[in-house]
């Protein structure tokens, strides 16, 4: 007659509540943090034990794009009802693009990151700067340049063809629409010439499906095409939408 083992049944069922535990713990990503025990791209669980002293605060996101602003005196579980998983390679995805950003915060793009107005500007293409950049398919681009960037004529010209367009500009500082006769292609890129400015800056399209995403598969679809800037500049948005909202 076959007997059980109760040492291995133990364990075994033991190893199962475990990956139970983990598989309905909601997985988050620190997007900032003002306390040395958690650093911008650390992954942690739903289940963690988050202790954020006095005057102090960290932002967390999960993989459905859900942010945490919390402030301290804070000490329990990142989140007491925390379920739903995520996908494991977008949440490592989105973490190393945090921490890459993170390190990278005294750059050009960086600050001026800090100074967008809303998401709109932030994944404009930035003409100012060469550069792989993302728009979504059947979409009109809209396009971006540093304030301090004034010219009043600019021109677009496609690498392959040819093609191009001139444009007059708005004011300084405001964005502008991509022209509607210049035809976009995956994959194109484009020369970009302001009249008065020495350089020239290259752009690189990438066209990314029309459909609805949640933050962080746009995070990650934008960080896969190397959209670096825009990428760079919705995870400020979500930062200062996240702090704004507590």
């Amino acid at each position: 007659m076959f007997k059980l083992n109760k040492k291995l049944l133990t364990a075994g069922l033991a190893l199962v509540m475990g990956l139970s535990t983990q598989a309905f713990a909601s997985s988050y990503v620190v997007i900032s943090s003002s306390i040395k025990t958690f650093k911008a791209g650390d992954q942690i669980t739903s289940e963690t034990i988050v202790d954020i002293p006095d005057k102090k605060s960290v932002v967390f996101i999960n993989a459905q794009g859900k942010t945490l602003h919390l402030k301290g005196p804070y000490k329990d579980k990142l989140e007491k009802d925390g379920a739903g998983g995520g996908d494991s390679k977008a949440m490592r995805a989105l973490a190393s693009l945090i921490k890459s950003t993170a390190e990278d915060s005294s750059s050009v793009g960086a600050i001026r990151a800090a100074s967008l107005k809303g998401r709109d500007q932030a994944l404009a293409i930035n003409i100012s700067e060469t550069g792989d950049y993302c728009i979504i398919d059947s979409k009109q681009p809209i396009i971006d340049r540093y304030k301090k960037e004034n010219y009043a004529t600019v021109t677009l010209v496609n690498v392959a063809d040819s093609m191009a367009e001139t444009l007059k500009w708005k004011d300084a500082g405001e964005i502008n629409q991509w022209p509607e006769n210049l035809k976009i292609t995956d994959g194109d890129r484009f020369l970009v010439m302001q009249e008065g400015k020495d350089s020239k800056t290259l752009i690189n399209l990438h066209i990314l499906e029309n459909r609805t995403y949640s933050d962080v598969e746009f995070l990650v679809s934008l960080a896969a095409k190397e959209c670096n800037d825009q990428a760079r500049g919705l995870l400020a948005i979500i930062q200062r939408e996240a702090i704004n909202a507590n």
